[in-house]
């Protein structure tokens, strides 16, 4: 799994002044038939964020944490990152903004884009998250990330986040969860090793670039 400063340096590319630098990755940042960007979804505690980093570590993805951007929020306006302070600022930034955070750093997105980055997206939440993509015609796969759900209860435990501890938020996410069915593009199991995860995940990327090259 990424180690925490190679997570901080891929949101800061995204954010920052650089592109990612990620050694052995450059050939497939322009290879036409890789989805430039994939968009992640699932359950909490599902491995979302560990399927980002391995998708970083094989295929050169840059993690969008659009959780972590909520939180930073949180931060830079010295509030506690609770269940309730992350839903205020969620729908705050959500209202008149096409119903999703991800306006909000557009130009980001759009400027790495430009840059031939490859973009995996930790994870929409709703279909305003995914709407925000095809408005805009870019072709973006959705990607669900599935556990059981007692091992998905015992890894959000393990991890210990204040805005995970309540039964409300949870029951929230799973109906959101439910209603991204439609638009789902591949599966990704994450129930084993870290190893079996890598190969799913990266058998799941190559499935979508074999049927990007069939069109």
């Amino acid at each position: 799994m990424h180690s925490s400063e190679a997570v901080r340096t891929d949101f800061g590319a995204l954010f920052g002044a650089e592109p990612s630098q990620s050694a052995n990755h450059s050939d497939l940042c322009t290879c036409p038939s890789l989805p430039q960007i994939l968009l992640l979804a699932g359950r909490k505690g599902a491995g979302k964020s560990t399927v980002a980093n391995l998708l970083h570590q094989t295929l050169g993805y840059i993690r969008v944490p659009l959780g972590g951007f909520v939180r930073q929020e949180l931060v830079r306006r010295q509030e506690d990152i609770t269940t309730a302070n992350t839903h205020r600022l969620m729908a705050e930034l959500r209202e008149n903004a096409e119903g999703t955070v991800l306006v909000h750093f557009e130009k980001q997105l759009k400027r790495m884009m430009d840059l031939g980055e490859l973009l995996c997206v930790d994870a929409v939440f709703d279909e305003n998250d995914i709407a925000f993509f095809r408005r805009r015609a870019l072709v973006s796969p959705v990607l669900m990330v599935s556990c059981s759900p007692q091992l998905a209860v015992e890894r959000v435990r393990q991890r210990d986040r204040q805005d995970d501890q309540n039964e409300k938020s949870w029951r929230q996410h799973e109906t959101k969860r439910q209603d991204l069915s439609c638009w789902i593009t591949g599966r990704i199991t994450n129930n084993a090793t870290l190893k079996y995860l890598q190969q799913e995940a990266v058998r799941a990327v190559e499935t979508l670039k074999t049927q990007r090259a069939e069109i």
